[in-house]
């Protein structure tokens, strides 16, 4: 699955902070951006353990108006194949975050 924004910021993003955890030990979540909206450019992808984590993702281009996580990992056997993404904050050049945007 993904979650992303569907109205574009007003400023430039600059980093990304969230928790995040998988229901399984398989789980990854890969975070891109995108300046238009449509074509999206992976920034990385993260393995995910069965205990929330926070990270903190940069964002180093310019002109970045959305975000977007995607759910992956390799799909158990038996059991849950659920990711969990929480507390996203969205920092710009000027403002410190606008959280839960997402």
């Amino acid at each position: 699955g993904q979650l992303y924004n569907t109205v574009a910021y007003g400023e430039d993003i600059v980093k990304v902070s969230f928790s995040a955890k998988a229901a399984s030990t398989n789980g990854t979540v890969k975070v891109s951006y995108s300046t238009n909206g449509s074509s999206w450019t992976d920034i990385t992808t993260q393995s995910l353990t069965t205990t929330t984590t926070e990270y903190d993702v940069l964002v180093s281009a310019s002109g970045v108006k959305y975000i977007k996580f995607t759910a992956g990992g390799t799909r158990p056997s038996s059991g849950n194949y659920s990711i969990y993404v929480d507390d996203v904050a969205v920092y710009s050049k000027s403002a410190s975050s606008v959280p839960g945007c997402i």
